[in-house]
Order: C-alpha cells, then sequence, then structure tokens
C-alpha cells in the first residue's frame, strides 16, 4: 500500500502575534515552528499501516524554505521519499490553491491512501483534506479514529468521531483520503541526533510552486482576506437592585419573568 501524508510546518504561538502594517496578516517572525500536532498523528499512523500491511509512506508539503523541517521529521521517522512544493517566502496562499497544487503532484505518482490531519492547530483550517479529495475525485472519511486495511476489498475500514460520543464506522474503497484525529495513537520520539543524521544525508524532491501553477489552467484564488483584528468580547451589563428586601425581590422577579425564566 502506498500511503501519501501532507504534512504542514506550523508556528507555536505562546504570546499574542502583532497583526502587520498591511492589517491582514500575523508577524508570526521570531516564533518558533513545528510539524502541525494533528499531522504528526496521521504520520504516525500512515507507519504503523505501512509496517503492518506492506508498502510505503511518502511525505509531501508545501510552504517556503524553513518548511522542509518537518519534511526531515517524517523522514526521521519512517518515510520513504519527500517531496517539497516550495513557494515564496512572505506570500499568503488560499486552501483552495493549496489543494489544487497538492492535487497536481500527487497525481504525478501512484498512491492508495492520502493521509492529512484533521486541522491545523494555528489557524484552526480544516478545509485542505476534503477539497484535496475532491480535486483527486476519491472518497474521504474525516476525524478518524481506527484505521483497517481490507485487503480482499482493497478497503480501508475506519471509526470516526461524532458528536455525543457516537462513533462511525466506514468502507471506504481505495484510493481513497483520511484526515487524522488526534489521539489516533502516540506519535514516536525521535531524537535530535537522528534528527540531525537526516538532515544532513536524506534527500529531499524540490518542486517548484510556481511550476505546478503554470500547468494548464492555474488554479485561481477562491479567497481574500479582508482584514484581521484580536476579537473584543463585549463586556457583561450588570445591574444592581435598590430598595428593600422586598422591592429588590419584586424587581428580580419582573426580570426574570420578563426574561422568560420565569
Amino acid at each position: 500500500m502506498e500511503i501519501i501524508v501532507c504534512l504542514r510546518q506550523t508556528a507555536i504561538i505562546k504570546e499574542e502575534p502583532k497583526v502587520q502594517s498591511d492589517g491582514k496578516t500575523l508577524d508570526l517572525s521570531g516564533f518558533n515552528r513545528h510539524l502541525n500536532e494533528w499531522d504528526a498523528y496521521a504520520l504516525e499512523e500512515a507507519l504503523l499501516l505501512a509496517q503492518k500491511y506492506g508498502g510505503d509512506a511518502s511525505v509531501i508539503s508545501l510552504g517556503p524554505g524553513e518548511a522542509q523541517e518537518v519534511l526531515f521529521y517524517g523522514l526521521a521517522a519512517g518515510a520513504k521519499r519527500a517531496i517539497h512544493i516550495l513557494t515564496p517566502d512572505q506570500q499568503h496562499i488560499d486552501n483552495w490553491t493549496i489543494a489544487n497544487v497538492l492535487a497536481r503532484v500527487i497525481k504525478k505518482g501512484s498512491f492508495d491512501l492520502v493521509m492529512t490531519g484533521v486541522q491545523a492547530e494555528d489557524d484552526g483550517c480544516a478545509e485542505i483534506g476534503a477539497t484535496l479529495a475532491h480535486l483527486l475525485g476519491i472518497p474521504h472519511a474525516s476525524l478518524v479514529m481506527r484505521v483497517e486495511y481490507e485487503q480482499g476489498q482493497n478497503a480501508v475500514k475506519v471509526d470516526r468521531e461524532l458528536e455525543a460520543g457516537y462513533v462511525d464506522s466506514l468502507r471506504l474503497t481505495l484510493p481513497a483520503l483520511l484526515t487524522i484525529q488526534t489521539g489516533i495513537s502516540q506519535p514516536r520520539y525521535i531524537s535530535s541526533m537522528r534528527l540531525r543524521r537526516f538532515k544532513k544525508s536524506a534527500t529531499i524532491t524540490k518542486v517548484s510552486f510556481e511550476d505546478i501553477v503554470s500547468e494548464g489552467e492555474g488554479p485561481s484564488p477562491r479567497e481574500e482576506v479582508l482584514g484581521l483584528y484580536p476579537y473584543q468580547p463585549e463586556a457583561s451589563q450588570v445591574e444592581v437592585l435598590e430598595g428593600s428586601p422586598e422591592a429588590m425581590a419584586d424587581q428580580l422577579f419582573e426580570r426574570l419573568q420578563s426574561k422568560g425564566v420565569l
């Protein structure tokens, strides 16, 4: 089974970032970055599936030069191949374009299963998985908590998380795409020494973002950031009742009755 895992590098936000002068983007310079938490679980599940059922897991990421750090992590964890779609620095690319470019690169090779994390931890986006499945023309399941390969049926049987403690069990014919929920397994530990060794010796296939976009009809951005600002909830209003205890009780009764509480 050939598995491709989409990895994203996200900023580790421990303090409130500042909005840049354009009013549309955050200044994340100086923030450390790491592999998106949900993607770490997708990578681990892919490696376990390849180990249990045979086949290889490959990793792919889209971003500026520093994004290759997550690909070295994937290789050090056990992935056989890595592809870096190199984008210009400081360029905002909407999710529709990202999914289009990923789909074009993934289609150039063979695959049985594509896996991503459920969402990105920095912006909460959960669009890439479903959009990518649509563009690849394959079935997908989100919030996946368990995966079992059914070789005889060329399918995977998955359990996906629903609300109120319910679990949905599905069978998807391969090729398919899964977005993986945290907790499905425990991502393996990668020592800093092993990671440094792979950074020195491992090979990452580089692909130009502009070259992929220019192939055929380029994807047109569908999303534009109009503005970015900190959310400031309205302050709660407090009304102090006055008068005798009996008068305040009458006022409280009227307030509760007017709001439909009583």
